[in-house]
C-alpha cells in the first residue's frame, strides 16, 4: 500500500537571488509527516532539496520515498527522480546542480522572475506509520491481511528495531494467527519473546508436532531443550 503526495510552490524573484541565497516552500503535512523543499543559488546552478521535518526526538523513524522533482520554465522542463530513505540522521536530499543558472537567467529574463516547482512522492504507508512513532494500539489495523511478515522483512532490511519490536508485541498480545504460523515467524526472524509465547501456547504434543519445522537446524539447541521440556509436561 502506498500513498502519493503532491506539493507545489511558486518561488518569486529568482533572478534577484545572490550566490548562496535560499528560498523555502511552506511546510505541508501529508500522512502525519511534515515536508518542505528549498531552492538555493549556487555559483553556476540552482540547487533543489526536499526535507522531512519529522522531529529527531522520535526513535529510529524512517520514511522511504520515491520522489519526482519537476520545474518548468517558458521553454524548458526540468525533471529528476530518485528514491531515498529519510531518517532522523538523514532528513534532506536533493540535487546540488538541478538546473544551470545561466539557462534559467535566459529563460526567465522576459518574465516576472517566478518559478514553479512541483514535488511528487510515493511512500509505503504501512511502514511509514509504524516507523513514525505511532502508538502500538494502531498496529492491529495495519497488520491484517498477512502484512506482518512483510513488515518484518522490511524492518530487517532497514535495521529498524522499533518495527521489529512492535510486530513482535502484536504477535504476542493481539494476533489471532495459528500457533504454527506464529512459530514460523519467530524462527525466521529470531523473535525470542514470540518463541517463548509459542511454547507456552502449545496445548498438546500434536500441536507442537504441527508447528515444529521438518528442518530442525532452524531451531537453536537452547530452544530445542525448551521444547523438549514442554513436551514432557503433557
Amino acid at each position: 500500500m502506498s500513498e502519493t503526495l503532491v506539493m507545489k510552490c511558486t518561488f518569486e524573484n529568482i533572478l534577484s537571488m545572490t550566490e548562496n541565497a535560499k528560498q523555502y516552500s511552506q511546510e505541508e503535512v501529508h500522512g502525519g509527516v511534515p515536508w518542505d523543499f528549498e531552492i538555493r543559488r549556487e555559483k553556476d546552478h540552482l540547487s533543489l532539496y526536499l526535507t522531512c521535518n519529522r522531529s529527531w526526538k522520535f526513535d529510529e523513524w524512517s520514511v522511504k520515498a520515491e520522489v519526482d522533482f519537476k520545474m518548468n520554465t517558458k521553454n524548458q522542463n526540468y525533471s529528476k527522480t530518485f528514491t531515498q530513505l529519510f531518517t532522523n540522521k538523514n532528513v534532506s536530499w536533493g540535487y546540488l546542480k538541478f538546473a544551470p543558472w545561466e539557462k534559467l537567467e535566459e529563460e526567465l529574463k522576459d518574465t516576472d522572475g517566478s518559478l514553479e516547482v512541483e514535488f511528487l512522492a510515493s511512500q509505503s504507508s504501512h511502514f511509514k506509520t509504524l516507523l513514525m512513532g505511532e502508538e502500538p494500539e494502531n498496529l492491529p489495523s495495519l497488520t491484517q491481511h498477512d502484512t506482518v511478515r512483510q513488515l518484518l522483512l522490511m524492518s530487517e532490511w532497514f535495521k529498524a528495531d522499533t518495527v521489529t519490536r512492535r510486530c513482535e508485541e502484536f504477535l504476542v498480545q493481539k494476533s489471532d494467527k495459528l500457533p504454527k504460523r506464529k512459530f514460523d515467524l519467530a524462527l525466521t526472524f529470531d523473535l525470542h519473546k514470540l518463541k517463548k509465547h509459542c511454547v507456552q501456547s502449545f496445548h498438546s504434543i500434536s500441536e507442537m508436532r504441527t508447528a515444529i519445522p521438518s528442518d530442525l537446524s532452524r531451531i537453536d539447541r537452547e530452544f530445542l531443550e525448551e521444547l523438549f521440556r514442554k513436551s514432557l509436561s503433557f
